[in-house]
């Protein structure tokens, strides 16, 4: 009896003990040429569908969160915002499924999104020429927030407190103090040659801001607190692609993911290329995100 007592004890210390598994993480596509969210596992490559949605969906912008929220920007159909939601709740490693967030968002649908984990997306408005703040749960507008510009806000990246916003025909981009009250924008980078419209921005490894061009090839890096150009940091015609749709940093992994054509490019930090992920399933790869792959509840 004795022995029995102890080796249940020793069997609860040692699994108990045992070193907590590592996440595994798993990159999220939206194929806007496919009307689908496409999901690529890091650790082994193999893809699957997570969520068909509507044809004529052009799922644009994509963005998740730490509480595993997922919101896409649409550029097809209603041009709005939709979360994807697991059809079977006790199933989120399952099929997803759209469940509308906003209504419409200016003449060709929301630029780039982010999502925060008080579950409220930051929206680039595009044509609006507006940022804006929307509850996930309601849909309702928290807050806009003016640029002051007759520009189209595209581009969009979150930092510490600052919001930045790219003015996708005037080679600029806006930097907002999310403290203020109101938000106050200030040109960031105005009219820079290294811009050609912004499409996509991102925090990277060091703090700076890395913005993606659609009309050129070149990834480029600025200084986040003063603007300042500092290099070129990669031009995607040496990956054997053309042009940019969107440009991620995850701290997490040290990793900037890209997309272009119908595939996605991991990337060191030091710019040179760690993996190419493709899929017969994923057209058109457009918008960005990567989530630690969920279980079974």
């Amino acid at each position: 009896m004795t022995f029995r007592i102890g080796l249940i004890a020793w069997l609860g210390f040692w699994t108990t003990s045992l070193p907590a598994a590592e996440p595994r993480y798993e990159l999220l596509v939206a194929g806007s040429g496919s009307d689908n969210i496409v999901a690529f596992d890091l650790t082994t490559g193999v893809d699957r569908v997570v969520a068909k949605l509507a044809n004529d969906s052009r799922p644009r912008a994509l963005a998740t969160n730490a509480t595993g929220k997922i919101v896409v920007g649409l550029r097809g159909n209603d041009r709005n915002m939709v979360e994807l939601i697991p059809r079977r709740a006790r199933r989120p490693e399952g099929v997803l499924v759209a469940r509308e967030v906003s209504g419409p968002i200016g003449r060709f649908g929301p630029g780039m999104l982010d999502l925060n984990d008080r579950d409220e997306v930051l929206v680039a408005c595009d044509t609006e020429r507006v940022v804006r703040r929307v509850g996930l749960a309601t849909g309702e507008t928290i807050e806009t927030i003016a640029t002051g510009r007759k520009a189209n806000a595209f581009g969009l990246a979150v930092s510490d407190g600052s919001l930045f916003v790219g003015e996708y025909f005037q080679k600029n981009i806006l930097r907002v103090d999310l403290s203020a009250d109101p938000p106050a924008a200030r040109s960031l980078v105005q009219h820079s040659p290294a811009l050609d419209r912004p499409c996509c921005l991102t925090i990277g490894h060091n703090g700076h801001l890395f913005a993606a061009n659609l009309e050129n090839d070149l990834v480029q890096e600025f200084d986040a607190r003063t603007g300042r150009f500092v290099r070129t940091f990669l031009d995607v015609s040496s990956l054997g692609a053309r042009r940019a749709h969107d440009l991620l940093y995850d701290d997490r992994l040290e990793r900037y993911f890209l997309s272009s054509g119908d595939a996605v490019f991991e990337i060191g930090r030091d710019g040179s290329l760690i993996d190419k992920y493709q899929s017969p399933s994923l057209k058109e790869a457009q918008g960005l995100a990567c989530r630690i792959v969920p279980t079974r509840r």
